[in-house]
């Protein structure tokens, strides 16, 4: 930890001096919210915005004291990153942990906070939307890359959606480092019943895609990102002598789970 003054106020983030003579960054994924601060008179509805009207940088002024843990030294380029991400600087684990977010947890309510053309968007999401947590005041940031705003890819970000709109999202990983929830945006998957095993239980039917028929059995995709095994005794009721005639690759699938353990990635 060291304490630093700012230098100059960027709109990716900070520059600033911390022991008399060094000179580092804070990037804007490790202030301590990616989230612009509301005005006070700022409705519960927020109303769409030009992305460069609010800033997460905006709370900071230069000479501005602050305390900063490093996170990173390039003696090569002789450039040093700092960070003011809370649970980096408290050594805890990321707030989205403690509160019990999931692969496959879907906000209904995410609103768009922040526009990178070209990059991606920051997005604020409401605590409440977590099973056993009702403080709607408590936001989440997760960040959603160009790539997974849409099902048709959108090359102009700041054309298609404005910060303020109320969006649904889906959470597709975690950023332990940046403290952020990965999310997409993608109907498809929003919608999606299965995006991960966590949304699997034993004894529920799901339809699944062949991918490949061995000797240790028949591989089957059920979402993008999950795949399964259906060994051999349960190709059929009786032993099928030739499977690879019924289970052709690419065909679809009616079949039960059996067994599932998102821990070791197995899914009977």
């Amino acid at each position: 930890l060291v304490q630093c003054s700012v230098a100059k106020v960027l709109e990716s983030g900070l520059v600033v001096r911390f022991l008399s003579s060094f000179i580092g960054t804070i990037d804007l994924f490790h202030l301590a919210s990616m989230i612009p601060l509301p005005d006070e008179d700022e409705e519960e509805e927020a109303k769409p915005a030009a992305p460069q009207d609010v800033s997460a940088t905006d709370s900071y002024a230069e000479k501005q004291k602050i305390l900063a843990r490093i996170l990173y030294v390039d003696v090569g380029s002789k450039s040093v990153g700092l960070t003011l991400a809370p649970h980096i600087l408290e050594q805890r684990p990321p707030i989205y942990h403690a509160l019990g977010a999931r692969i496959g947890q879907v906000f209904a309510e995410s609103v768009i906070r922040r526009i990178d053309p070209g990059i991606g968007m920051v997005l604020s999401l409401p605590a409440s939307s977590i099973p056993g947590h009702s403080d709607s005041a408590q936001q989440l940031q997760g960040w959603v890359h160009i790539s997974n705003a849409a099902d048709e890819r959108s090359e102009k970000l700041e054309k298609s959606f404005k910060v303020g709109r109320v969006v649904p999202s889906r959470v597709t990983g975690f950023s332990w480092m940046d403290g952020v929830l990965n999310l997409t945006m993608k109907k498809s998957v929003v919608e999606a019943s299965i995006i991960g095993l966590e949304d699997i239980t034993p004894g529920q039917i799901i339809k699944a895609k062949v991918v490949t028929l061995g000797d240790k059995g028949c591989i089957v995709a059920v979402a993008e990102h999950v795949r399964g095994l259906v060994p051999p005794p349960h190709y059929a009721d009786v032993k099928l002598n030739n499977p690879e005639k019924s289970l052709t690759i690419g065909k679809t699938l009616t079949l039960r789970v059996l067994t599932v353990d998102p821990l070791t990635r197995r899914l009977i």
